[in-house]
């Protein structure tokens, strides 16, 4: 095989991994059943980064809860809003969840190539921008973008696909049992390769 078609086989693998990875993270660790967080404690100085993880996504569900409930444009200023994105850059756990991609990928492209490694990448790298450049702002209202953001990532977040993406992801908000991918496909992945949901849930 080529290495054009390898590539392009990568980028799919890479694209699927990350987005995969994410759901099977926002499902069983960010949003753990009662069972699992029993587990997960009675082993804390194993799993102490996972439980950070946990309770910093919970209190970003409570902070996202206080935020929608703002009644006016006057209650969120331009340095609260700054604050408040400030605070979904802090992501406990962060490191071990984008390393996991990575390795998944190299592990694979073995089987497929090497050219199938240098179309993974892109995507894999990229993964880690997204909970840093672009989900904070996700939970903005339009005004709020332009207030925060320069010209062209105002642009950018108000074009189709990322106004999608904020609808997608408030689904999760609005009930934390569904849309565990920030990405698309994730959650459909998970459905279809992962056997495991009634033994674990989530909370």
């Amino acid at each position: 095989m080529g290495w054009l078609p390898q590539a392009c086989e990568g980028a799919v693998l890479g694209y699927a991994v990350i987005t995969g990875v994410d759901s099977l993270v926002h499902r069983y660790i960010l949003h753990s059943s009662p069972a699992a967080m029993t587990f997960y404690r009675r082993h804390r100085r194993v799993f102490r980064v996972l439980l950070r993880a946990h309770h910093a996504h919970h209190f970003h569900h409570a902070t996202v809860a206080q935020m929608s409930k703002a009644a006016s444009r006057d209650e969120r200023t331009p340095d609260a809003i700054r604050k408040e994105i400030k605070a979904m850059r802090r992501y406990p756990g962060g490191l071990l969840f984008f390393v996991t991609p990575l390795l998944l990928v190299c592990a694979l492209s073995p089987v497929l190539g090497r050219w199938a490694l240098v179309g993974a990448l892109p995507a894999v790298l990229a993964y880690p921008c997204l909970p840093l450049l672009v989900h904070p702002y996700l939970h903005l209202r339009a005004d709020e973008v332009s207030t925060v953001a320069g010209g062209w990532a105002t642009w950018l977040l108000q074009s189709l696909p990322l106004r999608w993406l904020a609808q997608h992801h408030a689904a999760h908000h609005r009930d934390p049992r569904s849309h565990h991918n920030l990405l698309a496909g994730g959650d459909l992945i998970v459905a279809l390769f992962w056997r495991g949901e009634g033994r674990h849930g989530v909370a």
